[in-house]
């Protein structure tokens, strides 16, 4: 069984990136229909209803969000999948290297909530339901790596108190 939790969204600014994708297009539509004041990061395309701001995650230093007041921050942006995860540098660029220097400017933010989301596929497979605590893939994907070092390196930076939700 499926549960939903509401939260109370009305005005609360949500930074977000990867905004574009599958994902990110379904969170817009949600957070809109709550009242959320939306932040997308983006390369340039535009999303009707939120604050865009045009920036490469993979070139920037994110001082942009210096003055900015954040509620929460979902962190989606990644190449999304194995297939499209062929450059070992260009991956890292943007799943380790650009999620590490956004949670650095965020880590000072008195943030509510922040989400990084990782991937199903840095788990070992198994015909039973995950948990966080399952063992990691013993021979993962370039793209599953990246997403466990961006993990890993999230886990270093961070303080304990940090809401960070992976």
């Amino acid at each position: 069984e499926i549960k939903f939790y509401s939260m109370d969204l009305k005005a609360k600014r949500v930074l977000l990136t990867g905004g574009t994708g599958f994902i990110g297009r379904n969170l817009i539509s949600m957070l809109k229909e709550e009242g959320a004041v939306i932040l997308n990061i983006s390369r340039g395309k535009k999303i009707e209803g939120v604050i865009n701001i045009e920036a490469d995650l993979t070139k920037t230093d994110f001082s942009f969000l210096d003055n900015e007041h954040i509620d929460y921050a979902v962190h989606l942006a990644a190449f999304s999948s194995p297939k499209r995860s062929k450059d070992i540098e260009k991956v890292n660029e943007l799943n380790v290297d650009s999620t590490v220097r956004l949670f650095s400017k965020l880590k000072n933010k008195q943030l509510k909530k922040a989400i990084f989301m990782s991937s199903i596929v840095v788990y070992e497979g198994s015909p039973h339901p995950l948990s966080e605590n399952f063992p990691l893939e013993n021979n993962p994907s370039l793209y599953a790596k990246s997403k466990i070092e961006a993990e890993r390196n999230l886990n270093a930076l961070l303080p304990d108190n940090f809401p960070l939700i992976t």
